[in-house]
């Protein structure tokens, strides 16, 4: 490609305005000097009072402008000064002026369309820079010289000495500010020759000198052309896409920056052109090397490039013109999905969508939306990261969208689940199985919620809302996915309670809850716990929200029938008072079996929650309006009965036993023959002792005992006519109480204490032959326990003791000092006690056969048995001295000592031998002292032992008796007078 360079102005160094400014200011410092300028400042319009009272306006004086010098005039200024001046520094500068003049003037008449030749216009020119060349070979000015020289050979056709001077240039100043372009030259004149290699490779110098240097783009550009025309396509890919980013550098940053990508209107008509060469090129190298792929493939590894949406947009327009609509679709869906952040990407998913319109592929068009969705949507798409106008460009389509995708699958999942489905299927379907069908449905279900649920989020207050819910609610329920069904259904219906359809989806969702609960019975019973729970609050909701809705009375009747089944009486009253007294548009809602079924309710709820006066009307209302021949008058009645029965109970707690026992009594009255009334004449039996109304309990436990015979609180009527007994000291009936108590339980701890008991009442009554039996059997039967058997063994004794059956007595005396002494651990003191009793009587029977025996003659027998009867007697007083019992021990010891006494009397008062002299009956009165003395020291010895009993205190009757023998006994000791001394207290 040949570019004519005749035609552009690229390559001068300067503007030709700036350069025409240069000289006529150095011809003015240096060749002469004009008139001196004068500034003329304008004069101010002022307002001073002087002007204006002298009417006087200000002068206003305009400047003259100077007409500029022609560029001709200028050459020949130079060239008269340059002949006439010997000052060779000055004329080096004046050569040097006079060729840039004469170049400026082979430009303008080239501009301006004067008669100018190709071969001519620039010789003067080029001789001028040949010149200046010659005559100053190492002057500073000599790059410029020489690029100045190159130019104008290029300009007047003489391609060889341009490209030779720019070669010499570069040479000798490779360094130079001029190297680029002189390069480009090069560049070009290898392009023009069609040697594109080396072409490419000149350019690429170019390109070295970085985007900063305004021969970059076209250097790239025309690269991008070598590598094509040698087929290299790669490198004219890159050489194309650096012309586009170099292209793009100068635009403002905040043009960038708002936009996030670039567009060709930024840019001058050249630069569109050369742009839009370069897009179209590489649009074509890619529609063969991958399509959008190969695309996004040549961008990762480069950095931003605010210009690609350019080249994808150009290889899909090319696809269109061509009518290769996938392959268009294709180049848009890479951009969109490769940089979906990019301000371009919805517009370009947008173009991939029409496409396919286009196109007319409808079955691509539906699933290309579904993935505008995807990756724009809210849900898993960008949505969020978007910036604004990303946001609002995509919101429109994904409004659209949602809608269109969320009703077709929904729509769709309808058709697969419908009994007639096999006759409204696509014949695509209709040879899919039924499992393969409901899969297909729950997919198509599973994408409409989706949608539904997607639009819900990104418009959340758009006027469609209520009904998108609404729709989700539906697309789960159909599905049987209950759990979330029931959670938009509620959202829809209690967000928006005033959409006509808000209540039907309130009610769905109590359907929802049903179906639920029934496909989860494996949940653990905490699951469905809290299932339940959020069941009752949807249902109270419901109430509070659609009480006028006519199914709201069934789901308080069901609401009520629940609570009273969990035993929760307080809600389940609540709403039974509902449903008895509903709003007023629902009198005609609420059927005659619902009212009965609330009342029914109310009673029980009243009952549960210890209301029972109350519960009592509520059963009586009830009971008032019942056919007697229902099978539920029975059951109603024992409430009716329990309900006074419970205000009984009541009535006890409060201490009010007079109206408990009216309310049991009630009971009787009123529901004689309900189970409730044998605990009504019990209780109330009770109450009555309890009240000591000890003759009408009497008469309610007769009647209870023969009416209630068999029941099992009979067993324990004797034990309460017992106690009534006990307390109205009826004895005899009493003991026949206790002692049939016995009778029926002889072996256990009961029946003992019956018996011993009965013994005591009949004892009480006076009926002293069944007391002594029932005492004999219990001392005979029950040693344990030992205080009451021994108890029982000395009443005995005394019942024989009254008797004066001496013998029966002392069996059981003996019986009470055996079982103490083999009590053990178990001996009492009252058994020590009664032992001792026992034993001082079986002393005194032994002190009585000792006193019995008289000493006759012969004397040595008779003493004999004598002395066995001292020894019986004294072990009989040592036996009730060894218990220790204080009132016995006194007596024991004062008898004990008598005993010994009256020993030694009786051998004085012995009856003496007949036969005996004087002599002898003296003689023989001195042995009997001699025996008796003994005696009576050991009598004085122990009585001394009683009557130091004193010192502790004792001082009974016997110890008197004993202070009294030895009185005798021995009275220096004992038989003094008592000396008095009164002592006043004046002594003090």
């Amino acid at each position: 490609m040949k570019v004519n360079w005749l035609s552009k102005n690229t390559f001068l160094r300067f503007p030709k305005k700036y350069w025409v400014s240069l000289l006529a200011l150095s011809l003015c410092g240096c060749s002469f000097t004009f008139d001196e300028q004068k500034k003329v400042m304008p004069v101010k319009e002022t307002k001073s009072t002087l002007l204006a009272d002298l009417s006087i306006k200000p002068i206003t004086v305009t400047p003259t402008k100077l007409k500029p010098l022609e560029l001709s005039e200028i050459r020949n200024g130079y060239a008269q000064l340059v002949d006439k001046l010997d000052d060779k520094g000055l004329s080096r500068h004046l050569d040097f002026r006079l060729a840039d003049v004469e170049m400026l003037l082979a430009e303008e008449k080239q501009s301006t369309g004067d008669t100018f030749s190709d071969t001519t216009g620039y010789e003067a020119a080029i001789k001028a820079y040949e010149k200046v060349l010659a005559s100053y070979p190492d002057d500073p000015t000599k790059e410029a010289m020489m690029y100045q020289l190159s130019r104008a050979y290029d300009l007047n056709a003489q391609g060889e000495k341009s490209v030779e001077t720019l070669r010499a240039l570069l040479t000798i100043f490779p360094e130079s500010i001029h190297a680029p372009e002189a390069w480009f030259r090069l560049g070009e004149v290898f392009y023009s020759e069609g040697n594109y290699s080396e072409a490419a490779v000149v350019y690429n110098r170019v390109i070295e000198y970085g985007k900063d240097n305004p021969f970059y783009v076209m250097s790239s550009y025309m690269q991008g052309w070598a590598y094509y025309n040698v087929e290299d396509y790669d490198a004219a890919l890159v050489a194309f896409d650096n012309m586009l980013s170099a292209s793009f550098l100068y635009l403002e940053l905040e043009e960038i920056e708002q936009e996030q990508s670039v567009n060709l209107t930024l840019l001058s008509k050249g630069q569109q052109r050369l742009v839009k060469d370069s897009l179209r090129l590489m649009a074509s190298l890619f529609s063969y090397r991958g399509n959008g792929k190969a695309v996004v493939a040549f961008y990762e590894s480069k950095s931003a490039a605010p210009y690609r949406h350019l080249v994808f947009d150009e290889l899909a327009q090319q696809h269109l013109d061509n009518d290769r609509f996938i392959d268009a679709s294709e180049a848009y869906l890479a951009f969109a999905s490769a940089y979906p952040m990019h301000r371009e990407a919805v517009s370009f998913y947008v173009k991939h969508i029409d496409a396919f319109i286009l196109g007319d592929f409808p079955s691509e068009v539906l699933d290309a939306k579904a993935g505008f969705v995807a990756a724009f949507g809210k849900e898993q798409g960008v949505f969020d990261e978007l910036c604004h106008q990303c946001k609002e460009n995509a919101k429109p389509y994904l409004y659209d969208y949602l809608q269109e995708l969320a009703q077709t699958e929904h729509s769709l999942a309808q058709r697969l689940t419908a009994p007639n489905r096999r006759t409204s299927l696509p014949e695509i379907l209709q040879g899919y199985d039924d499992a393969s069908l409901n899969e297909q449905a729950n997919l198509a279900f599973d994408k409409a919620a989706r949608f539904y649920t997607e639009f819900i989020n990104t418009f959340p207050d758009d006027k469609l809302r209520p009904q998108v819910e609404f729709n989700l609610a539906e697309s789960y329920f159909e599905s049987k996915q209950y759990d979330k069904a029931i959670f938009h259904y509620e959202r829809f219906a209690y967000d928006f309670p005033t959409h006509p359809m808000a209540g039907d989806g309130a009610y769905t969702a109590l359907l929802s809850y049903i179906n639920l609960l029934a496909s989860h019975n494996e949940k653990s019973n905490d699951e469905r716990h809290a299932l339940l729970e959020q069941q009752r609050k949807s249902q109270l909701r419901f109430i509070d929200t659609f009480e006028g809705d006519p199914r709201a009375v069934k789901v308080t009747q069901t609401v009520m029938q629940a609570y009273f089944e969990e035993g929760d009486f307080e809600h389940a009253l609540k709403f039974s008072e509902w449903l008895l007294s509903p709003p007023e548009t629902q009198h005609k809602a609420v059927a005659l079996s619902i009212q009965h079924s609330a009342e029914l309710v109310e009673a029980h709820a009243l009952f549960g929650l210890a209301r029972f006066k109350s519960a009592e009307q509520a059963y009586a209302n009830i009971l008032s309006r019942m056919a007697t021949q229902d099978t539920n008058v029975n059951a109603l009645t024992r409430n009716y009965a329990i309900s006074i029965y419970k205000q009984a109970e009541q009535a006890v707690g409060q201490g009010d036993l007079a109206s408990a026992i009216e309310h049991l009594n009630r009971i009787i009255d009123k529901t004689p023959d309900v189970d409730v009334r044998v605990n009504a004449q019990y209780d109330a039996a009770n109450y009555l002792i309890a009240a000591s109304r000890f003759d009408e309990a009497q008469a309610l436990l007769d009647d209870f005992a023969i009416r209630f015979a068999g029941h099992e609180l009979a067993k324990t009527i004797d034990e309460k006519r017992l106690y009534v007994y006990e307390e109205t000291e009826q004895w005899q009936a009493a003991a026949d109480i206790l002692k049939a108590v016995w009778q029926e339980n002889k072996q256990s701890q009961t029946g003992q204490e019956a018996l011993y008991q009965s013994a005591v009442y009949y004892e009480n009554a006076g009926n002293r032959s069944a007391s002594l039996s029932a005492y004999r059997t219990y001392a005979h039967t029950y040693p344990e326990p030992f205080d009451l058997a021994t108890e029982a063994r000395f009443t005995l004794s005394e019942f024989y003791s009254q008797s004066k059956e001496s013998n029966k007595r002392r069996y059981w005396l003996d019986k009470l000092i055996k079982s103490h002494d083999n009590a053990g651990e178990k001996a009492t003191l009252r058994s020590q006690t009664l032992a001792a009793m026992a034993a001082m009587v079986f002393a005194d029977d032994a002190k009585y056969v000792f006193e019995q025996q008289k000493l006759t003659q012969p004397l040595k027998q008779s003493l004999t048995k004598k002395r066995r009867a001292l020894v019986k007697a004294v072990d009989a007083h040592n036996k009730v001295l060894a218990y220790g019992v204080r009132d016995y021990v006194t007596i024991a010891n004062h008898q004990l000592g008598g005993l010994y006494r009256r020993l030694a009397r009786d051998l004085m008062a012995s009856e003496r031998p007949a036969e005996l002299n004087s002599l002898e009956l003296e003689q023989y009165n001195l042995l009997l002292e001699e025996q008796a003395y003994p005696f009576e020291e050991q009598a004085i010895q122990v009585y001394e032992i009683n009557i130091k009993r004193s010192w502790d205190g004792v001082f009974d009757k016997w110890v008197k008796e004993s202070f009294s023998e030895l009185a005798e006994l021995y009275p220096n000791r004992y038989r003094k007078n008592e000396i008095r001394e009164e002592i006043s207290i004046e002594h003090f």
